[in-house]
């Protein structure tokens, strides 16, 4: 099959489009910007910093910062990588108290000179990001012996409403090339054995880890404590079997996967969404259920084999010395086959998937909010299909969304609620954002007037007894949301507020830096969110035009008052 490495060997020319079908269709309801970022060799993942800033990583090791209010990139620092087949930079996620901490977390593909090799590649590390957007040259590692002799590297990354640092690891390729029917004895074993062999590893590939980010073992995870468990064998092909047993990788969280290629967290349910590329007969879409096998090899989708293959893997001792064997099959909540696959019942067109998320920003049109949205890397389509009501499952059809040329390899949400998404073989980042939107969930106001005179203050907020650094915090944010402000402030206006702001969270930043006592901390966090805020009206600026100059004049002068506040900080 077709795979990301095939798709990033040379520029593609533009061809994105958005769907026609539908009523409302995407094309009806969104703007395309294909080249958002653009001139990224081989872009594989970005992520936005609270500031407003992008982070952009490329599979050849290169980190790029976009800055907030948009130029030329910059360049912040690489990694020396092996970038053969599928390896390289592969995934990055933010640390959620950057704005104390400054901390980013890579997974990447190490060179044999910096310590890698086939049976430990694969590693991730955590570094930090300084306010000149310049990677400090220093990582800490946080989870390494992971095999990558060739494909299915994985990458994912992603950071839970636990705090916690969920990786997915690929299975090392040993491809079958073969239908999932009729079952067939597996060429690859490493997404069923717990436990790494003594030289070549493997316990950790074709899984789904989880860590803190410190790089400690979460005393929740579900081997912990478990005792002996299946181990693997000295190579891809080796089955598993009964005495093959030895101490679990406790990092592991789920299990039977056999490239997960992108991975997404629900903040409403603390559900995993995974997208797991499949061999030649279905591309899945998995909810996953910790301490659970997921099928692979012995299933593709929830073809294959039968569900009880799965007991066969141990996943512990109980008190008595005796075997605990795993469940039955945990299937996808949705599959889609590859042409070649006569299957009436799965939508066809898929070749190799890349998970997306619920898009659940305020402003999207009713018909596509709350909709997950996903990916094909290789034949660059992107569908949506319909979470049940509970959001474990699906339902309905899927719907075709949009064409990204290059293959979407990265689908995120961006701090204006637009989605993003990064094309590998174009080298760029692509957004979609609705054609028509408002403020979400405005602040009740007793005034019914549609226009402000110049000068004239906004009615007053809901901040109530908020002294200080919170008054103004909540003042600028009543002001950007109230109905009269709708229309975004021009550039110009923006783009002072960004300075103003940027400005403001450098000397908390340098405050927090030296003593780092607990207010300065708070000081700190909150303006990384206002610089959220500013960085999302920025985005919503080419929308709409200008606005009542009294609004710019009210939040340029509450910016005031932040920066007095923040000053008084200083030593």
């Amino acid at each position: 099959m077709v795979t990301i490495v095939a798709l990033a060997t040379a520029a593609v020319a533009r061809a994105d489009s958005l769907a026609t079908s539908g009523t409302p269709s995407a094309a009806d309801s969104f703007t395309l910007d294909s080249d958002f970022v653009d001139g990224v060799t081989q872009v594989t993942d970005f992520r936005w910093l609270p500031d407003g800033r992008m982070v952009i990583i490329s599979k050849l090791g290169d980190v790029w910062v976009r800055p907030a209010g948009g130029g030329a990139l910059v360049s912040a620092g690489s990694f020396a990588v092996d970038s053969s087949s599928e390896k390289g930079l592969l995934g990055v996620a933010v640390d959620p108290d950057f704005a104390s901490t400054g901390r980013f977390f890579f997974y990447y593909s190490a060179t044999n000179a910096n310590g890698g090799s086939n049976a430990n590649r694969h590693r991730v590390v955590s570094r930090t990001l300084d306010l000149q957007s310049q990677l400090a040259a220093g990582e800490i590692l946080l989870l390494q012996k992971l095999r990558g002799p060739a494909n299915h590297d994985g990458g994912a990354l992603e950071i839970g409403p636990d705090h916690l640092l969920y990786v997915g690891v690929g299975d090392t390729g040993c491809n079958s090339n073969t239908e999932a029917e009729p079952p067939y004895t597996p060429t690859n074993f490493y997404g069923t054995c717990l436990s790494d062999d003594p030289t070549g590893n493997g316990g950790g590939n074709g899984k789904l880890l989880r860590i803190g980010l410190d790089g400690s073992i979460p005393p929740s995870n579900p081997l912990v404590g478990a005792g002996d468990v299946t181990a693997c064998g000295s190579s891809c092909g080796v089955a598993i079997s009964p005495g093959l047993v030895g101490p679990p990788r406790t990092e592991l969280f789920a299990w039977g996967f056999r490239n997960p290629f992108r991975l997404w967290i629900d903040p409403q349910t603390g559900l995993v969404w995974v997208g797991d590329v499949g061999e030649i007969s279905y591309e899945e879409v998995t909810i996953v259920v910790p301490g659970r096998h997921h099928g692979w090899p012995w299933r593709e989708a929830d073809h294959g084999h039968p569900a009880s293959a799965c007991t066969q893997v141990r996943v512990g001792t109980d008190g008595m010395g005796g075997a605990i064997m795993d469940q039955a099959c945990v299937d996808p909540v949705y599959r889609c086959r590859h042409d070649s696959i006569d299957d009436p019942t799965a939508d066809g067109g898929c070749t190799s998937i890349t998970g997306g998320q619920i898009v659940d920003s305020c402003d999207w049109p009713d018909r596509f909010r709350g909709k997950y949205i996903f990916g094909d890397n290789s034949n660059s389509s992107m569908w949506m299909i319909t979470p049940n009501a509970t959001r474990d499952g699906v339902t309905g059809v899927r719907e075709d969304f949009a064409t990204i040329n290059g293959g979407p390899v990265a689908i995120r949400t961006g701090l204006d609620g637009a989605l993003y998404v990064a094309s590998v073989g174009g080298g760029r980042i692509a957004r979609i954002a609705p054609k028509a939107s408002s403020p979400c969930n405005p602040p009740t106001t007793t005034t019914t007037s549609t226009s402000l005179p110049t000068g004239t203050t906004l009615p007053g907020s809901t901040c109530g007894q908020l002294a200080g650094f919170a008054r103004a915090e909540c003042e600028i944010e009543f002001t950007m949301s109230h109905p009269l402000c709708s229309d975004p402030i021009p550039g110009s206006m923006t783009g002072k507020m960004l300075a103003r702001l940027g400005r403001a969270r450098d000397r908390v930043g340098r405050a927090a830096g030296k003593t780092k006592p607990a207010a300065v901390k708070r000081l700190l966090r909150r303006a990384d969110h206002l610089l959220g805020a500013a960085a999302r009206l920025s985005a919503h600026g080419v929308r709409k035009g200008t606005m009542a100059s009294a609004c710019g004049d009210t939040i340029t002068a509450r910016m005031d008052v932040l920066g007095t506040l923040v000053r008084a900080l200083m030593p």
